[in-house]
C-alpha cells in the first residue's frame, strides 16, 4: 500500500493511542514519518478516543496531535471521506489547542492551523449553502468568526473573508430558513458594523411588520432613510408602512417640508413626485373597487320587482359610483402633480433614470383610459364604429409615443452604464429588462409587429443575463 509523509510519530501501538501514558509517550516526532490510510484510521480513532479520556481530555499536547491529525486529513485527497465531520473537529481541536496551552509550547503551530482551520470551515459552509443546509452552514461560519480575533497576519481579510461578509451570509441564510430570531440578530450587527446596503434596513423593518412592532418597523426605514435618501426602495417601504397606518399624510408632510427647505433638489423633487404617484395609483385602486361594486347590483337592479327594494339598490350603486368618481379625480390631480416634479427633476438633473422610466410608466397608464371608453363604444353600423374608434386611437397613440420617447431617453442613459463588476452590471441589466419590457408593450399597442418582436427579443436577453448575475 502506498505510504505517505506525516507530521505524526511513528507509533508502536495506535490501539492503545487514548490511554494517558501513550499519549505521554508521543514525545518523538517524525518529519518524514509515513502513515497508510489503515493507519490514519486507526490514529483518527485513538486521538477520538483521548479526546474525551478523563485523563487526557485537557491536556494541550492532545489537542496538539488532534489539530495537527485533522488537519492532515482536511489537507490530503487520500484520506478524504475518513470524517465527514472533520472540518468541524479540526476547526474545535485548533480553539482548545490554544486555550489549553498554558505553556505556549504548540503556539508556533495551532496560530497556523487555526487559520487553516478557519478556510476550512468557510469552504464548507459555503457547500452547506449550496445544499440548502442553512443551519449547517451557520455553524461554520460561526466558527470562522471565532477564528477571526486569531488571524495576526490577516490571511482571511486578504481573501476577502471578514466579519462583515461571514454576517451577512449568516444573514442570508438565517432569513432563507425564515429563523426570525437570528436574521434579526445579524441584521442588527451588520448596521451597527455599518455594512453597505439599503436593503437591510427594509429586511429588519420587514420583521418587525411581522410582529406587529410597527415603532421599530418605522424606525428603522427612518433610520435607512437617513443613510440612504435617494433609495426609492426605502421611499416605497415607508410610504408602505404609512398607508397600512392611514397615515401617510405625515410622511408626505416630511417630504414636502424638505423640498421646501431644497427647492433646487432633483432627488428630493423626484421623491415627492414619486409620493405624488403613489397616492395616485392607491387611489385609482380605490376608484376601480368602488366601480366595480356598483355594476353588478346596478344589473341585477333591473330584474327587481319591488319599488323600494329597486331604489335602495340604486341608490346604493349612484353612492358607489360618486365615491368613486371622486378618488379618480383626486387620482388625476395627484397624477398631475406627480408628472410635474418628475419633469421639474429632469429640469435640474437630465440623466435621472427614474424619472425618466416613471413619466414613460405614467403616460401609458394615461393610455388605459382611452382604453375604457373604445371599449365602450356604441355604434349602430361598423362605419359609426370606425369613425367613434379612430379619434379615440388618434389620441391613445400621441400619448403612448409619448411615454415611448421617455422610454426611449432612459434607455439611452442606462446603455452608456458601465458593466466594469457585477454590481453595476446587475444594476444595468435590471433596468434594461424592464425598460425594454414597457418599449415592448408599447409597440404592441401601436401595432408595430417588427419593433415589438425586436424588443422582446432584447427584453429576454437582458431578463436571462440578470437572472444569471442575481442567482450565481
Amino acid at each position: 500500500m502506498k505510504k505517505i509523509l506525516s507530521i505524526f510519530i511513528s507509533i508502536a501501538s495506535l490501539g492503545v493511542f487514548a490511554q494517558s501514558s501513550n499519549v505521554e509517550t508521543v514525545g518523538v516526532f517524525l518529519s518524514r514519518s509515513e502513515l497508510t490510510l489503515i493507519e490514519m484510521e486507526d490514529a483518527k480513532k485513538a486521538i477520538d478516543a483521548a479526546a474525551v479520556h478523563e485523563d487526557t481530555k485537557n491536556l494541550a499536547k492532545m489537542w496538539f496531535f488532534r489539530a495537527a491529525l485533522y488537519d492532515t486529513l482536511y489537507k490530503n485527497p487520500l484520506f478524504a471521506g475518513i470524517d465527514p465531520d472533520g472540518t468541524e473537529k479540526f476547526a474545535i481541536a485548533c480553539m482548545k489547542c490554544m486555550e489549553t496551552d498554558i505553556k505556549k509550547r504548540y503556539i508556533d503551530y495551532c496560530e497556523y492551523a487555526i487559520v487553516n482551520s478557519a478556510f476550512a470551515a468557510y469552504n464548507e459552509a459555503f457547500k452547506n449553502g449550496e445544499a440548502a443546509n442553512y443551519a449547517k452552514a451557520n455553524m461554520f461560519y460561526q466558527m470562522v468568526l471565532d477564528v477571526l480575533p486569531f488571524d495576526k497576519n490577516k490571511d482571511m481579510e486578504k481573501n476577502d473573508i471578514t466579519e462583515k461578509r461571514v454576517l451577512f451570509n449568516m444573514m442570508y441564510f438565517s432569513m432563507k430558513s425564515k429563523d426570525v430570531i437570528n436574521s434579526k440578530k445579524y441584521l442588527l450587527r451588520l448596521i451597527e458594523l455599518n455594512y453597505e446596503d439599503h436593503l437591510l434596513f427594509i429586511y429588519l423593518s420587514n420583521i418587525y411588520l411581522e410582529e406587529k412592532d410597527t415603532a421599530n418597523a418605522i424606525k428603522y426605514i427612518e433610520q435607512g432613510r437617513i443613510k440612504y435618501p435617494n433609495e426609492k426602495d426605502l421611499i416605497n417601504s415607508e410610504l408602505n408602512i404609512y398607508i397600512v397606518q392611514g397615515k401617510q399624510d405625515v410622511l408626505l408632510k416630511k417630504i414636502e417640508f424638505a423640498t421646501e427647505q431644497k427647492p433646487d433638489d432633483p432627488d428630493l423633487i423626484y421623491i415627492r413626485g414619486n409620493m405624488y404617484d403613489s397616492y395616485s395609483s392607491d387611489l385609482l385602486k380605490r376608484a376601480k373597487i368602488l366601480s366595480d361594486s356598483s355594476n353588478k347590483p346596478n344589473k341585477l337592479s333591473k330584474n327587481e320587482l319591488n319599488t323600494q327594494k329597486k331604489k335602495s339598490i340604486l341608490d346604493n350603486c349612484k353612492s358607489l359610483t360618486t365615491q368613486a368618481q371622486i378618488f379618480m379625480n383626486s387620482s388625476l390631480e395627484y397624477t398631475a402633480k406627480a408628472e410635474k416634479d418628475y419633469i421639474a427633476a429632469l429640469e435640474i438633473n437630465p440623466d435621472m433614470i427614474d424619472a425618466l422610466y416613471n413619466l414613460g410608466a405614467l403616460n401609458n397608464n394615461k393610455s388605459n383610459s382611452i382604453t375604457e371608453k373604445i371599449k365602450a363604444i356604441e355604434s349602430k353600423s361598423q362605419a359609426e364604429y370606425d369613425k367613434k374608434y379612430s379619434v379615440f386611437k388618434k389620441t391613445q397613440d400621441s400619448i403612448l409615443y409619448v411615454s415611448l420617447s421617455y422610454f426611449s431617453k432612459a434607455l439611452e442613459i442606462v446603455e452608456t452604464k458601465s458593466e466594469s463588476d457585477k454590481p453595476k452590471k446587475i444594476f444595468k441589466y435590471g433596468y434594461l429588462k424592464d425598460i425594454f419590457y414597457n418599449i415592448q408593450m408599447l409597440y404592441a399597442s401601436l401595432n408595430k409587429q417588427d419593433k415589438f418582436i425586436e424588443f422582446k427579443k432584447r427584453k429576454d436577453e437582458a431578463t436571462a443575463m440578470y437572472k444569471s448575475l442575481t442567482t450565481e
